[in-house]
């Protein structure tokens, strides 16, 4: 299965959840979940995690109970489950008022950006995006780029170990493209990055070495979370 699915949710979604949909979270959710320091990144923190559950549950057709969520060696949470299933894998990204799910069969990086109009990037973008025009990283342009090369380490499971300036990107597009240039030690020569479709003040990118991977975006709203239940 070559198809991504992205999953956005505001974080507000949360207040019309019953105590059922929580449920699924295990005694190591809690503690990662309890280690935020703020009541409000808990909050966050414990939608994400269980919205993640019930969008890997409904894809594999299985319960919440057949799998876990457990860090790997660098910290990435990864999904195990019982039996083989056709897309174990997930990504998740939040910010300011929106988490994002990417649930795919390969390794995949999500990442998701709110666009600030009092966000000054003119410093980032000279360091991070040096490959880039200075115009075509103005304003939304730099989080473009930062979501993509965001996405393509976070689907490596580097994550920010990497200094995203390292990755030399095309201009970013609503299409799947390759990296113009990587480390050769990262082994990125088969990971293609994407933007996504991402709700108002808001950039995302996806990214995967699948091979011509196809990308679904959805909007999630309360009562859909509620059927996931189901």
């Amino acid at each position: 299965m070559n198809t991504i699915y992205v999953y956005h949710l505001h974080t507000h979604t949360a207040k019309g959840l019953p105590s059922s949909f929580f449920a699924c979270l295990r005694d190591q959710d809690w503690t990662h979940i309890h280690a935020a320091r703020q009541p409000a990144q808990q909050q966050i923190r414990q939608l994400a995690y269980a919205s993640a559950y019930h969008l890997l549950a409904h894809h594999n057709q299985l319960s919440p109970a057949a799998l876990q969520i457990q860090p790997d060696a660098y910290g990435k949470p990864q999904a195990r489950f019982n039996r083989d299933v056709a897309l174990p894998y997930f990504n998740i990204s939040h910010s300011h008022e929106l988490i994002s799910i990417a649930v795919s069969s390969q390794a995949v990086g999500v990442d998701v950006e709110h666009l600030s109009p009092a966000a000054d990037t003119t410093l980032l973008a000279q360091h991070f995006c040096p490959e880039a025009d200075a115009t075509a990283v103005e304003g939304a342009g730099f989080f473009a780029y930062w979501t993509s090369k965001e996405a393509v380490l976070k689907a490596h499971g580097n994550g920010l170990r990497t200094d995203p300036a390292e990755l030399q990107l095309l201009p970013p597009a609503s299409h799947f493209q390759s990296l113009r240039r990587s480390p050769p030690a990262l082994g990125l020569q088969q990971h293609q990055v994407s933007l996504c479709p991402a709700p108002d003040s808001y950039c995302c990118a996806v990214a995967s070495s699948l091979a011509a991977p196809l990308l679904q975006a959805t909007c999630l709203q309360t009562e859909q979370l509620h059927r996931l239940l189901h």
